[in-house]
């Protein structure tokens, strides 16, 4: 009795630990995701991702926005990407317009306060570049906040009045429909989609620790 004791407390300990480290590393961290799932040319899909990550300890918000090659149409690769990204922020919680934000682009990107999108609504912010050579595939950009708590991934997942969260062009495929390799489509996000590995592990492990009774482990 007192080893299976034993092996109950090395067990709660072991769990106990890895929640403690955990919350310690995503101090002050916040993310969430989204599919773009909407097509303007192609209809319901799946034709990329939009992942956020919000530090309000430093200040930061960065985007990871991903499109998928993934329609039988996609021939010629070489200018394939997103040239255009717009999305919303939560102006009752930030407390700077979009103009006055500090935005670490790419080379050959440049930040716009407020547009719109062609049947996708209007937006607060975007992101474009305006040569094709410089698509991305994969666009990484980090906005900058004057007031570090406002660093809150939700903010900045605001759906607009038409019930969008994301919208973004593709540009760079080949659609043999259209001709040529100069095909673009718009793609928009509805829904985020379930809560990452972190938040899963938080769950798995309060409930292991839920089944350790005090009198158990310490009785």
């Amino acid at each position: 009795m007192k080893r299976n004791h034993s092996m109950q407390r090395v067990i709660f300990w072991a769990v106990a630990g890895a929640l403690a480290t955990a919350a310690t590393a995503n101090a002050g961290l916040s993310s969430m995701s989204f599919d773009l799932t909407m097509s303007d040319d192609y209809g319901a899909g799946n034709y990329g991702r939009v992942d956020i990550v919000a530090d309000n300890v430093a200040g930061t918000v960065n985007f990871t926005v991903t499109a998928y090659d993934n329609l039988p149409q996609y021939d010629d690769l070489s200018r394939f990407g997103f040239d255009r990204f717009y999305f919303n922020f939560d102006s009752s919680a930030v407390s700077n317009g979009a103009s006055s934000w500090d935005v670490d682009n790419p080379y050959r990107w440049y930040h716009h306060s407020s547009g719109s999108t062609s049947g996708y609504g209007n937006f607060d912010a975007y992101e474009r570049t305006y040569w094709s050579s410089y698509r991305k595939s994969t666009l990484n950009f980090t906005i900058e906040l004057d007031e570090a708590s406002e660093a809150v991934a939700s903010n900045f997942a605001e759906a607009n009045g038409d019930g969008f969260f994301f919208a973004g062009r593709i540009g760079g495929f080949e659609d043999d429909s259209e001709g040529g390799g100069g095909s673009k489509h718009w793609v928009a996000a509805t829904a985020p989609v379930p809560a990452p590995g972190a938040t899963m592990l938080g769950l798995v492990g309060l409930a292991v620790l839920s089944r350790f009774r005090r009198s158990d482990l310490f009785g």
